[in-house]
């Protein structure tokens, strides 16, 4: 048993040794008389032997040396009594069987020894109770008023009665009722009530008081605080545990704290358990330097790993670290390492090279209000640093890495945490991806704990200023660093690998009832003398609201403030390809372009995520009166080339390596990318998409002769290839719902040409100003007919029909990067498709049709449409940033849309619900009975430098073309191609246009209507 170890257990039993050996030799000599000396022998000292190890047995059995005999009950009186007969009894029998001592002298000892042993301890008690009251005499002791449960304060008052190291006496006991007041308990008075507290505080000034913390609330202990503390009596609190089963009164008697009045528990770190998971452990803290990694840091170091890796960029503060903990532990092993995370060739040396078993990732940048200002640095230190640490670690065989993330990262309101919602989803697709076992631990805003809070109240108490308090309501938490470095260190044993740990900081208090508690805990606890006032300033917090944790939803583990949960994202390849990107782009791009293109990530990977302010630095913002100069200003364009900076980078690349022959690793790359990002298996660049829709006809085997429809309103690009064939083109006219190809005329001329035979070759469908035609209605035509399509998707790279990419829908797809698409190389072109036979023939041709012989041999027509690899290095740089152009035109259509909405006579293009387009242009249309024609609103712009246009003009209307046939959508009247020409406008669509630029076009246009007097709705 463990109470045979402790040191007064063997005073004891030596006690009881000499208890016994007297009883013995008492009986001795009252049997005897003064022969006893002479009859003292051998028989009598083997006696003594024997009854001294059966009663040390027997007492043992009995539990008699696992009593506190100090605080003794009758209960245990019996049982020492008990045991004392019995082991008497036992050597009786023993004495007999040997027949070594006469009968009577054993019967005698048999009834001293209970006298003796249990005897002994009443006797010591009463000298311990003489001792007590002498003292108490003298004064030597403070009079305590002990307020608790009776039970509880029984034991309490029985252990201040007869503990000698303790200068507190029991005056008196408070209970919750009046069962016993009046009556004495161990010899101590229950003077009343809780309620009658101040009346006896006053009556007998007590020295101090002692809560027993069992007994009350925690709002109890506040309320008596609050109640005494104009009294002069300090409070002091001890847990009924302690106040029964421990010796040392003193030390667990304490002064109340303000930990202790809101019944927050100081978290104990089970160090064998941690020593056991960190021996033999090399173990990496990534932001070592920082406040939570320092902390992690320190207690890892308590642990003795085999080598403890600290890992930060801030000198400084790694050097400290690293000479408080060589300090602390000298006989740790301890590597300092500056680097960066995005030092990806430093960091994957370090993870070779020593091989870390378990990691903790804590190098985040942290500040929102700093780091909304930058945030490139937020993406490249958070989600790019976080990206080279998972690939190394899995690479080098880390056992378990987990993360120290926030609560904030549940519901994203800011650029930190939405940077660090990503690292979690990176981390758990890592965990599906990797044998390496990731996982997150979430805690609340430490910089908002509430010892920052009573510091701050601390000081301005010195000071003789009253306490400031922002906001009363606003909640805080009795939880520091030091407690959530305790819990992350206890999450080592728990991962399993794809949890999200989230630390329960106990009860969230309000700043006003913080306040209250210090005034009250500085009056009782601290003696403090003059007034304490607390101030309510009423001032507004800055930081973002901490979010609520419900821990009823989640699931405890078997520690107690540590809940689990788990969130689902599986896709590390997509996660991967993105923060790629977003590397290259914050390396090589132009700072607005990095800038957006991060925001852009954040909501592509985070779609409920709201940025407040980003949106507002969009082009979703209110359009007001503005007064329009008539001075020069800056040409605004309809769509001018938007270079992000990154497309200098695959150029000069091609530079550096001499490829700057229509060929090279820049064409190769831009076509497998282009068709990776569209979803199709193959890709040709051209220099143009007239090329590439010239290329898809041959293909296709149209020849001289041969009928080919094609969309009427659209550009000459896509209807001159047919003319370069020979063959026929046929026009289609447009729908009103989307401006596109009408599968109501295309009905119409396919069922024309089966009557007669003589189905078409090919049928080209435009996607109009980035927006899809309906391919539901037109593949369907076309498979019922057999007429293969050629989709010009050269306005509307980046849309998608029914989440499905432009450009897919027929055999061939086109897209154009000419200087005004929505992303440029200046000027080309490419053909996609999912026939990789086809595609390959195409590169053939495209290249001059050159046979594979050494000599120069042709054996059929070819054409130099390949891409220039410089050309193509503009492509991938423009590519990475083409959902990012999508957005901003987005923005600019919906802008228009809504400015000019009061406007009864303006109509924005149609915008069908079976797919998004990419807004390449926003055109419009004006009624034709508006006094304010098209014509009127392009030259008004036009005086103003602005860039408008007219719709295009249908093929059909063309001069060249006019001669070919055309099926219009209506039975009657004008076509719906020629309708939206005659009434519509492109209006200036440039992502670089400014906010002042966009309200200059739109004040422009309302000004027109204002002008003609006619009203506004």
């Amino acid at each position: 048993m463990s109470s045979l170890n402790r040191p007064k257990t063997i005073l004891h039993m030596l006690f009881d040794v000499l208890a016994v050996n007297v009883a013995l030799f008492l009986a001795y000599y009252f049997r005897l008389g003064g022969d006893v000396f002479q009859r003292l022998g051998r028989d009598y000292f083997f006696a003594t032997v024997i009854a001294s190890a059966i009663y040390l047995i027997i007492f043992t059995l009995f539990r008699i040396y696992q009593r506190i005999w100090i605080y003794a009950s009758y209960e245990d009186y019996f049982y020492g009594v008990a045991a004392s007969l019995f082991a008497g009894m036992i050597f009786l029998a023993s004495q007999v069987l040997l027949k070594q001592v006469i009968l009577s002298l054993v019967i005698l000892a048999t009834i001293l020894t209970p006298l003796m042993t249990i005897g002994g301890r009443i006797g010591y008690r009463a000298l311990k109770s003489a001792r007590y009251r002498y003292r108490q005499q003298r004064g030597q002791m403070d009079e305590t008023l002990i307020v608790g449960d009776i039970s509880w304060a029984m034991g309490l008052a029985k252990k201040m009665k007869f503990n000698s190291s303790d200068h507190r006496y029991p005056m008196g006991i408070l209970t919750k009722d009046d069962t016993h007041k009046g009556r004495l308990i161990a010899g101590v008075p229950v003077m009343g009530n809780l309620r009658e507290l101040e009346a006896v505080v006053r009556e007998k000034s007590p020295k101090g008081i002692v809560l027993i913390t069992e007994s009350f609330t925690d709002e109890e202990k506040r309320r008596i605080l609050q109640r005494v503390r104009h009294l002069g009596v300090k409070i002091e609190t001890v847990t009924n545990e302690e106040s029964v089963t421990r010796d040392q009164l003193s030390r667990q008697i304490k002064g109340i704290t303000i930990d202790s009045l809101f019944g927050k528990k100081d978290i104990v770190l089970d160090t064998e358990a941690l020593h056991e998971a960190c021996r033999e452990k090399r173990i990496l803290v990534a932001g070592a330097a920082g406040v939570m990694g320092s902390r992690v840091s320190k207690t890892i170091a308590e642990c003795n790993p085999e080598k403890l890796i600290l890992l930060d960029v801030n000198e400084n503060g790694l050097q400290s670290l690293t000479e408080e903990i060589n300090e602390r532990y000298p006989d740790n092993e301890i590597l300092p390492v500056i680097t960066s995370l995005n030092d990806e060739k430093g960091l994957e040396k370090l993870f070779s090279q020593e091989k870390p078993h378990f990691v903790f990732h804590g190098a985040f940048l942290n500040k929102s209000h700093l780091s909304e200002k930058n945030p490139s640095e937020v993406a490249k230190n958070n989600m790019v640093g976080t990206y080279h640490l998972v690939e190394s670690a899995q690479r080098n065989g880390t056992e378990k890495l987990l993360m120290l993330s926030t609560n904030r990262t549940g519901d994203p309101k800011d650029l930190v945490s939405a940077s660090k919602r990503i690292c979690e989803m990176m981390l758990q697709g890592a965990n599906e991806r990797f044998s390496t076992r990731f996982s997150v631990v979430r805690f609340p805003d430490l910089g908002k704990n509430a010892y920052y809070d009573l510091d701050r109240f601390k000081k301005a108490l010195e000071k003789g200023e009253p306490l400031r308090v922002k906001d009363p309501e606003e909640k805080k938490y009795l939880f520091g660093y030091r407690d959530a470095g305790r819990l992350i260190i206890k999450t080592m044993n728990l991962i399993q690998g794809g949890e999200v740990f989230v630390l329960n900081p106990g009860r969230p208090i309000s700043a006003g009832e913080l306040a209250e508690a210090f005034v009250s805990h500085q009056r009782v606890q601290e003696q403090a003398e003059g007034e304490m006032n607390i101030l309510h300033t009423g001032e507004a917090w800055d930081n973002i609201e901490e979010p609520q944790v419900n821990f009823r939803e989640l699931n405890p583990t078997k520690e107690e403030q540590i809940y689990t949960t788990r969130t689902s994202f599986d896709n590390y390849d997509r996660m991967k390809e993105k923060i790629s990107d977003l590397e290259l782009i914050i390396e090589k791009g132009d700072l607005e372009t990095v800038e957006q293109s991060v925001m852009k990530a954040l909501k592509d990977l985070i779609p409920t995520y709201q940025y407040a302010a980003y949106d507002g630095a969009g082009y979703q913002y209110p359009i007001g009166d503005v007064r329009v100069d008539s001075g020069k200003r800056e040409r605004i364009w309809l769509s001018s080339p938007h270079m992000g900076g990154l497309e200098q980078h695959y150029v000069k690349e091609a530079f550096d390596t001499n490829w700057v022959a229509p060929i090279g690793p820049n064409v190769n790359e831009f076509e497998k990318e282009m068709a990776a990002y569209v979803g199709v298996k193959a890709a040709a660049a051209m220099t143009s998409g007239t090329a590439a829709i010239h290329i898809a006809l041959r293909l296709l085997g149209v020849k001289q002769g041969d009928e080919v429809f094609c969309s009427s309103l659209t550009f000459s690009g896509s209807a001159n290839p047919i003319i370069y064939e020979k063959a026929v083109p046929v026009f289609i006219d447009a729908e009103p719902d989307s401006w596109n190809i009408s599968p109501v005329a295309l009905e119409k001329a396919l069922r024309d040409r089966k009557e007669k035979g003589a189905l078409p070759k090919a049928i080209i469908v435009v996607n109009l100003y980035g927006q899809s035609a309906d391919f539901d209605s037109i593949v369907k035509l076309s498979e019922e007919y057999g007429v293969p399509i050629i989709e010009d998707a050269a306005e509307s790279l980046g849309a998608t029909y029914k989440g499905r990419q432009t450009g897919t829908f027929g055999t061939f797809g086109v897209f154009s990067f000419n200087g005004n698409k929505i992303i440029t190389t200046s000027g080309g072109g490419m053909l996609v498709s999912d026939d990789e036979g086809a595609i390959q023939k195409a590169k053939f041709l495209i290249t001059q049709a050159r046979d594979p012989a050494r000599h120069y041999q042709h054996s059929e027509l070819g054409f130099n449409y390949r891409m220039s690899n410089i050309v193509a290095g503009i492509g991938r740089g423009q590519l990475k940033i083409l959902d990012l152009r999508v957005e901003q035109k987005k923005k600019i259509f919906e802008t228009y849309k809504t400015a000019l909405s009061d406007i009864k006579d303006i109509e924005m293009m149609p915008i069908e619900d079976f797919g998004e387009p990419n807004y390449w242009l926003s055109a419009m249309t004006i009624r034709k009975t508006s006094k304010v024609k098209p014509l009127d609103v392009m030259i008004a712009l036009e005086k103003e430098e602005i860039e408008s246009r007219p719709v295009w003009k249908p093929m059909h209307m063309q001069p060249f073309f006019s001669g070919y046939e055309f099926f219009s959508h209506n039975d009657h009247g004008p076509s719906v191609a020629k309708t939206l020409f005659d009434q519509g406008a492109c209006l200036p669509s440039d992502t670089k246009m400014t906010e002042d630029d966009l309200k200059r076009t739109v004040e422009i246009i309302k000004g027109l209507w204002k002008k003609e007097s006619i009203s506004i709705e």
